[in-house]
């Protein structure tokens, strides 16, 4: 009696042990997957910061089309801020299984008169 009871206790804790590992190694996947995405979005924000205000839509258009950046969105909008014009530009990392969902995104404002970058 006492060698099932043993048992069926040992079956018990290698059950929990294996979801605990199983859990262990999705969510260290996952942590993985967004410190990439956000690394290659951070990346991308800073390289485009070094560009002047009237090349951010060329460097843009060059960042689209380099297949290493395919699962990178990018958005370009002009802003006003009452004295100065400028240009918002996001860049959000996709996941490539769900392409609706975003992994990491970065925000980068560019202000035409003074060339000054601001970040959120």
């Amino acid at each position: 009696m006492e060698v099932t009871v043993s048992l069926v206790i040992l079956a018990f804790a290698a059950a929990a042990m294996l979801k605990l590992i199983t859990a262990q190694t999705r969510l260290s996947r996952e942590a993985d997957v967004r410190l990439v995405a956000t690394l290659a979005v951070e990346n991308v924000a800073e390289r485009i910061r070094a560009v002047d205000h009237d090349g951010i839509a060329a460097a843009v258009d060059e960042f689209r089309l380099d297949s290493g950046n395919a699962n990178l969105r990018f958005s370009v909008e002009s802003f006003n801020s009452g004295v100065d014009e400028g240009l918002h530009l996001t860049i959000d990392a996709l996941d490539t299984s769900n392409p609706s969902r975003v992994l990491a995104s970065q925000h980068v404002w560019r202000l035409s008169r003074n060339n000054e970058n601001v970040q959120e």
